[in-house]
């Protein structure tokens, strides 16, 4: 057992006699710097232009993930900014902070929500470094640094402040060598236990669409609906405008939530509900264990918006476009934003009908097809949802059946999708746990 001492560093703890705690500048060539800050011009093709969301669980960048590309003459103008090289470690410091990757031979560009760290090779070893910045206690540590809480920003300064432990040269290769060996071993069953997840997640997609489009009677009579994406449909259903199956007794039987006059300071403890798209899920009851509240005042004050059992939600801002809801029985009222479209569908029709039907493939499909750029970010108008087509079936009681159907056999298959993901969630903290008692010093390698 080595000896340990005080690193004087709530989130590094104890560290090896022998080993130092030191700023992360002081292991870097120069300061760090970011991609541009300007939204360039944006191509189909060129060089890809990343941001966050190409940043995963994987030591190299997704390009694949990359939405735009710029051209060459303005990579080439950032490139002055912000020089990308091989060895260099990306670090997200705005939107979600801590998410980190080593820069390849591959050429691409960065955005500002991205940090470019360059490592100094003759005082650190750059993968020890990538799983240093890993640990989920140094980013909350950097987090209270900035002052900031994890989801806004990290300053460049702040970042360079942070401490971190460091050990000598030839023992940081040893930890880097146990390291890949033990995460990428770590990383296949992690793939494959999220590949189990996706399967499930693709089977329940595909047992709402073949009840919402097909009914559950295989011997049925079938007519072209005239939709190329779903096809036919059985004799005795239509398809319809969603405005069809409105009920016009409510003032606003389409609509969508506030529009900025709830601020984040106007949340309550208690009072009304009010959902927001993180409650939403696909395909799934309303999650209200993180739900959030209003006071009766401010609920008088958007009345409008006002929302009631069955009534059917979808998100209609940025990437979870096609996330949908339905308000419960045991939810008298709530309210929501404007990031939250809400219907009221006529009793004469079966509501979990068509919220099944907006949480199947041809309603995800639909939401995207009629939703725009709005500034950086996908959005869909209220106008735009009344323009949604509903094949259903012309009796109530097919409809109920078909409810009932699904009511059994989805919550079914979310149960096995949160038992994988259960199991998931604990193999990856013991990853975390792992890397972080590695390069702190506490486990010997």
């Amino acid at each position: 057992m080595r000896e340990m001492r005080d690193s004087g560093v709530e989130w590094i703890g104890k560290i090896p006699e022998n080993w130092i705690k030191t700023s992360l500048l002081n292991m870097l060539k120069t300061k760090i710097c970011d991609g541009p800050h300007e939204t360039p011009e944006l191509t189909e093709d060129g060089i890809p232009f990343i941001s966050v969301d190409s940043l995963n669980d994987s030591k190299t960048v997704n390009l694949d993930s990359a939405k735009k590309c710029i051209s060459n003459e303005l990579y080439e103008e950032y490139y002055k900014k912000a020089p990308l090289e091989e060895g260099d470690i990306l670090f997200s410091k705005a939107a979600t902070i801590g998410k980190t990757a080593i820069v390849d031979n591959r050429k691409f560009m960065v955005w500002s929500p991205l940090a470019i760290i360059k490592v100094d090779a003759n005082k650190c070893d750059n993968t020890y470094l990538y799983y240093v910045l890993n640990c989920e206690d140094l980013i909350k540590y950097v987090s209270l640094l900035g002052g900031y809480n994890t989801q806004i920003n990290v300053g460049m300064r702040t970042l360079e402040k942070a401490q971190i432990p460091v050990p000598p040269i030839d023992e940081q290769k040893r930890i880097v060598e146990y390291l890949d060996s033990k995460c990428s071993k770590i990383d296949v069953i992690l793939s494959k236990q999220e590949a189990i997840i996706e399967k499930l997640k693709e089977y329940k997609l595909s047992v709402i669409t073949e009840a919402v489009t097909k009914g559950l009677n295989p011997d049925v009579e079938m007519k072209d609906c005239g939709d190329l994406r779903i096809g036919y449909i059985p004799i005795t259903w239509d398809k319809v405008k969603i405005t069809r199956l409105l009920d016009y007794t409510n003032s606003y039987p389409i609509g969508d939530g506030d529009h900025g006059l709830i601020k984040t300071e106007d949340y309550k403890d208690e009072g009304v509900p009010y959902i927001r798209v993180q409650n939403l899920g696909w395909g799934t009851e309303l999650n209200l264990d993180n739900v959030i509240y209003i006071s009766e005042e401010d609920n008088e004050r958007i009345k409008n918006s006002e929302l009631h059992p069955n009534d059917v939600l979808f998100c209609k801002t940025g990437a979870t476009i096609g996330k949908t809801g339905i308000v419960p029985k045991d939810l008298p009222r709530a309210n929501t934003t404007s990031h939250v479209g809400k219907i009221t569908i006529d009793d004469k029709y079966n509501a979990r009908f068509v919220f099944y039907y907006l949480s199947s493939e041809v309603g995800y499909e639909q939401f995207w097809d009629i939703a725009c750029m709005k500034s950086t970010r996908p959005e869909l108008s209220i106008e735009e949802t009344k323009a949604i087509n509903i094949c259903i079936p012309r009796d109530r009681k097919d409809q109920d059946e078909i409810v009932e159907y699904l009511d059994l056999i989805i919550p079914e298959i979310d149960l096995r999708i949160r038992k994988a993901e259960a199991i998931t969630e604990k193999i990856s903290e013991y990853k975390k746990s792992l890397i972080y008692e590695v390069v702190t010093g506490k486990r010997e390698v």
